[in-house]
């Protein structure tokens, strides 16, 4: 789908040249700003709804039916043809100074949702004014597709001046740029707090975010350079060391295979990165080869063998522990489970008598789960 001079375009992409299957005129005040797909209630059906926005705060809205299957485009089963439809145009009740409105990226997320309009619904835009406050918004269609309604689900009051680069995803973190674009920070928008801040040389100049996640909803940011692309993740929170919430674990460096500048980078549903650099595409898969500098600073290269999956890396990073872990044991002491930890050490011996690198340890030593949930009797 495609807007152009006036025109809301619908192509069939499935065919080696897109074809265009229908065309709607439309009129709204200002320059189109972004399009936004919003999430659907009901499973099983070709109907989406998109939403466009302009820099008058107007916007306007069309619904889109297409066949059950992709082949029923070109073949003409049952006479069902692609259409696009007007469904409402509204106004946006936002301040003046607006600095820009962009769609959330959609990682982690299902293809329905509940039909109820609250503040746990999932975000689909992003509002970032001049002081540097950003606003998060859902928006639900109607039931009879007579308009949309719109809320506020979280304010994040960030003191960043005229940020140039912002982007939000599903699970609820923003990235944020400084306007010289060489301070970069994270946020949690549910709970309105700072989680990541950190400051790049004058030469690395940010001009790129993308998110993505991996099955489990954990978020993946790709940092993007003139040269070069950081992955970071999330930090499993560490009880006994102080440490940053966020880290890079990942290097992708093109300055060694083209001349030209990144132009822009993206995610695809399969966890694979596509850079365009000049007139070329780059495209990285999620299995490593081998792991960089990053990754030996965070302490896998001993685990080298096992984690060649930039999925598998962030699940080491930020993913739960064995029940023998030290963090672990350490809670289950200040829980005053004591009699726990006692079994869960005994059970850690016995496995280790006749452990094999070749076959790994149980998380759970298997332990029932309901022991570790069950209060321990205190004489």
């Amino acid at each position: 789908m495609t807007l152009h001079d006036g025109h809301v375009v619908l192509w069939d992409s499935t065919q080696p040249v897109a074809k265009e299957l229908e065309q709607l005129d439309f009129k709204v005040a200002g320059k189109m700003l972004c399009l936004l797909l919003l999430p659907e209630a009901q499973d099983g059906l070709k109907q989406y709804h998109v939403v466009a926005l302009s820099s008058e705060m107007k916007g306007i809205a069309w619904g889109i039916t297409l066949p059950q299957k992709p082949s029923e485009l070109t073949n003409g089963i049952n006479d069902i043809r692609p259409t696009v439809h007007e469904l409402a145009t509204f106004a946006l009740d936002m301040k003046e100074d607006l600095l820009m409105i962009l769609p959330v990226d959609p990682v982690g997320w299902n293809a329905t949702i509940s039909g109820t309009l609250d503040t746990f619904s999932r975000e689909v835009a992003l509002t970032v004014d001049k002081s540097g406050l950003l606003q998060s918004w859902t928006v639900k269609v109607s039931p009879d597709e007579s308009g949309l309604r719109w809320l506020e689900t979280s304010t994040v009051d960030t003191g960043i001046e005229s940020p140039s680069l912002a982007k939000g995803n599903s699970i609820r973190k923003i990235a944020l740029v400084n306007s010289g674009r060489s301070e970069l920070t994270i946020w949690d928008s549910r709970a309105a707090q700072l989680e990541y801040q950190q400051h790049f040389e004058s030469q690395d100049v940010i001009q790129d975010l993308d998110w993505t996640s991996t099955p489990d909803s954990q978020s993946i940011l790709a940092v993007g350079f003139p040269h070069r692309v950081l992955l970071m993740c999330q930090l499993r929170y560490d009880y006994l060391n102080a440490g940053p919430a966020w880290a890079s674990f990942r290097q992708i460096n093109v300055r060694d295979i083209t001349p030209h500048p990144i132009g822009d980078s993206l995610w695809l549903s399969n966890g694979s990165l596509v850079i365009g650099a000049g007139n070329q595409l780059f495209v990285y898969s999620r299995k490593v080869e081998e792991l960089d500098d990053l990754s030996k600073q965070l302490q896998l290269s001993s685990l080298k063998a096992r984690l060649d999956d930039i999925f598998e890396i962030v699940s080491h990073l930020n993913g739960p522990v064995p029940v023998y872990h030290p963090q672990f044991l350490q809670q289950c002491i200040l829980a005053g489970k004591s009699a726990l930890v006692e079994e869960i050490l005994v059970r850690l011996h016995k496995e280790l008598k006749n452990f094999h690198e070749e076959i790994p340890l149980d998380n759970f030593l298997e332990i029932p789960i309901d022991t570790f949930l069950a209060r321990e009797e205190v004489d």
